[in-house]
């Protein structure tokens, strides 16, 4: 999946059996992970067209450049659009 992402915050929906969700952070490592790279990718997913889409998806993985690591899709979903309703106040 990483050599079908651009490297600055790509976001995509891929099948590979089932639907996974793959998002690109520009860093070496996941471990230099921080609440900059979380604000983007959650950003890129909100102005999908259908944010929903995130509900049906199995898997999650946020992909550095030497290594990822899964996230669980729901809790993704959910903490989007606890967000997403925070901002509406």
């Amino acid at each position: 999946m990483r050599e079908n992402l651009d490297r600055e915050y790509d976001v995509k929906f891929f099948d590979v059996g089932f639907s996974t969700l793959a998002a690109r952070i520009p860093k070496a490592s996941v471990h230099e992970f921080t609440e900059l790279d979380s604000d983007n990718i959650s950003a890129t997913i909100r102005a999908f067209d259908d944010v929903a889409e995130l509900k049906d998806a199995v898997a999650a993985y946020v992909i550095a450049d030497g290594d990822y690591v899964e996230i669980d899709p729901q809790r993704l979903f959910h903490e989007i659009m606890d967000a997403e309703g925070t901002e509406e106040v």
